[in-house]
């Protein structure tokens, strides 16, 4: 992204996909057609709900997603929720697609040889069990889409009472990478926040660990155990709208201290229904019924 090659194809592309918007200079070129694939089910508020949170932005904000969603031939939505809100929120009237993200069928097909590779590729011995920590970003310090990483897990002390079998993967949102281009990496714990490609870190972990990521939905497709760590969960509700509660659409149990989570790492974060381990069912039909193939 940004190079001579990313600017001339965005130029001369007959067809652009993408999963976010689009720089705020671009211009639809007569023949083009473009694609927008977003890139999560949301928890937040995005789009217009999002930008109703700030009245006096909002006029420059509806002016710039109409703008942006004008330029749409198609709309790729991963489940019927997604679908029931992508109109209103994207000011948008064109088609929509709701098929599952493409990119996630590569999370329903990913098989042990694909799996081993992608351990060789980051340094991880066969036999290690893996913990991706995902975290989204905070609203608090952040601003122009750049958020500093709060440090709500104490990683270190996680990585030494999982002990040795464990290794875990620290994966910021694109946010955290902006504001810092530090290494976090250390014993037993490897920062792949600049890995551009998250599905790797979804197929190679053994569980994710998260908050009100929408990564969370994306896990579900490779049937591997979810839990949100959520000890801010009072704060952060207050300085962001959800369509709905965490409790709702939890994949897991809600942990609020370390000391649950630690609990049950020494248990082996053994899997249950991922579904049906959360508080949520009204919505889960909704939410869970189509994320991938």
């Amino acid at each position: 992204r940004g190079s001579e090659e990313w600017f001339r194809a965005l130029r001369t592309a007959r067809v652009i996909i993408t999963n976010d918007c689009l720089p705020i200079w671009w211009a639809k070129r007569p023949g083009q057609r473009v694609l927008q694939t977003w890139h999560g089910t949301p928890l937040k508020h995005i789009g217009r709900s999002h930008i109703e949170e700030t009245p006096w932005a909002y006029a420059v904000g509806a002016l710039r997603g109409r703008e942006e969603s004008s330029e749409w031939d198609g709309l790729v939505s991963p489940n019927p929720f997604f679908s029931s809100i992508a109109a209103r929120e994207f000011f948008y009237d064109g088609p929509i697609l709701e098929i599952g993200y493409p990119r996630n069928d590569r999370l329903v097909r990913a098989d042990d040889a694909e799996r081993s590779e992608l351990r060789s590729r980051f340094g991880l011995r066969a036999d290690a069990r893996v913990l991706l920590y995902a975290p989204t970003f905070r609203e608090t310090g952040a601003g122009g889409q750049v958020s500093a990483m709060q440090e709500l897990l104490d990683l270190d002390r996680l990585a030494s009472e999982l002990g040795e079998e464990w290794t875990i993967i620290l994966r910021g949102h694109n946010y955290n990478r902006r504001a810092s281009a530090k290494d976090a990496s250390r014993a037993r714990i490897l920062d792949l926040t600049e890995h551009h490609d998250i599905n790797d870190l979804l197929i190679v972990s053994d569980t994710l660990v998260t908050d009100y990521s929408s990564v969370m939905f994306d896990y579900l497709c490779t049937g591997k155990p979810v839990f949100n760590y959520v000890p801010d969960l009072e704060d952060y509700t207050a300085s962001r709208g959800m369509y709905m509660t965490v409790g709702e659409c939890a994949v897991g149990p809600l942990l609020h201290e370390q000391d649950a989570l630690l609990g049950l790492g020494q248990g082996g974060f053994e899997p249950g229904d991922p579904v049906a381990d959360g508080e949520g069912d009204g919505v889960s039909g909704a939410v869970y019924g189509l994320d991938g193939e």
